[in-house]
């Protein structure tokens, strides 16, 4: 159990890593789906570096986590990054917003990001600590994902945004991926 809370706390922090490398393509940090990919392999190996898994069972498989993982959330993209704009091309879903990389729709669709990152963290640590049996029932699980879905859609703010932004839905989404690709850190 121990491990796999530890690949889990990795993965949340992989997901993190992944939508930063979004937001610097939105923010024109990386110029080009060369240097956003760039980005997100180093995320990838920091993630099969760091990540301990002394302990854990023979099913754990960061390389197949990481690439797992990246998909999601490059499949994922386009719930933040709705608006119209160039898309962000490669295996990213979504679009860079027409007024990239400093204007009022980057700046709202990047904060939504950050939420993201931080909503699927918070979803991450419900799961451990269900698994470490801070949380004993199901029903205590799911309120924990209740209260970091609520979190999110008060907390961010969507001033600047495209009417596509749906806080709501997002919210729903990503614990809902999360939740179905539990099996990936909890494998055994």
């Amino acid at each position: 159990m121990k491990c796999e809370n530890g690949v889990a706390k990795g993965i949340g922090k992989l997901m993190a890593a992944v939508v930063k490398c979004h937001i610097g393509r939105a923010s024109g940090k990386t110029t080009d789906d060369m240097g956003e990919d760039a980005c997100e392999q180093a995320a990838l190996l920091k993630f099969g570096t760091k990540t301990k898994t002394a302990g854990c069972g023979s099913c754990t498989n960061l390389g197949n986590i990481a690439t797992a993982v990246e998909g999601i959330v490059d499949s994922n993209n386009g719930q933040v990054y709705c608006a119209a704009g160039t898309p962000f091309g490669g295996d990213d879903t979504g679009n860079i917003p027409a007024d990239a990389p400093t204007g009022p729709m980057t700046k709202c669709e990047n904060a939504v990001a950050k939420g993201v990152a931080k909503l699927a963290g918070g979803v991450v640590k419900c799961h451990i600590a269900r698994a470490s049996g801070k949380t004993t029932a199901d029903t205590f699980e799911d309120a924990c994902e209740s209260a970091a879905m609520a979190k999110f859609t008060a907390k961010t703010k969507t001033a600047g945004c495209d009417s596509c932004t749906d806080l709501n839905a997002i919210a729903q989404s990503i614990a809902s991926v999360v939740d179905s690709n539990n099996g990936l850190a909890y494998c055994q």
